[in-house]
């Protein structure tokens, strides 16, 4: 007999949110007729995540919470320059990576593992704002530049299946 299945609801991840006009901005510039694309204030580019639970891991989130206050790092441009397809997704990319964006990635893992918490297995980090979900052909193509100030990081709750995202922490960069 085999055991039920436990719904997992609860996912957490570190990322930056572009500013809602910049936002707003995209999703248009991008739009494409009949593909799902995801809603302006929802984009945003995920640096680092956990696990999904099935129940809300209070220790788990007091040990991200922790472990973003532990992260300095200075304010930074980020470029995308090129939309790459999936045979599922669309998304913006830097045509190549941003020093930057990987120490900011590298300093929020450190702080993570240093505050004991895991991050989801497997996860490989690579830039980018998922634009859509669609079945298509993969490709790339370069693209006017689009700029983002990397001025703050935020982890968020993921409800899964909800389609809801809830802040529940901010980390603004400092200036050195």
């Amino acid at each position: 007999m085999n055991a039920p299945r436990v719904r997992l609801r609860h996912r957490f991840f570190y990322a930056l949110f572009p500013p809602p006009p910049l936002a707003a901005e995209i999703a248009q510039r991008f739009a494409v007729e009949g593909v799902r694309m995801i809603r302006a204030d929802r984009l945003h580019v995920t640096i680092d995540l956990s696990e999904d639970f099935a129940d809300y891991p209070d220790g788990v989130v007091q040990g991200l919470i922790a472990a973003g206050s532990q992260v300095d790092v200075p304010p930074f441009a980020l470029t995308f320059d090129s939309v790459v397809d999936t045979p599922y997704t669309m998304s913006l990319r830097p045509e190549v990576p941003d020093p930057a964006m990987q120490a900011l990635h590298d300093a929020i893992v450190a702080a993570r593992v240093n505050a004991g918490v895991e991050g989801r297995e497997g996860y490989a980090f690579t830039p980018h704002m998922t634009l859509a979900y669609r079945r298509g052909l993969a490709g790339v193509r370069s693209i006017p530049p689009v700029g983002l100030t990397v001025d703050r990081f935020v982890l968020v709750h993921s409800l899964i299946g909800q389609g809801r995202y809830d802040e529940i922490g901010c980390w603004p960069s400092r200036v050195r």
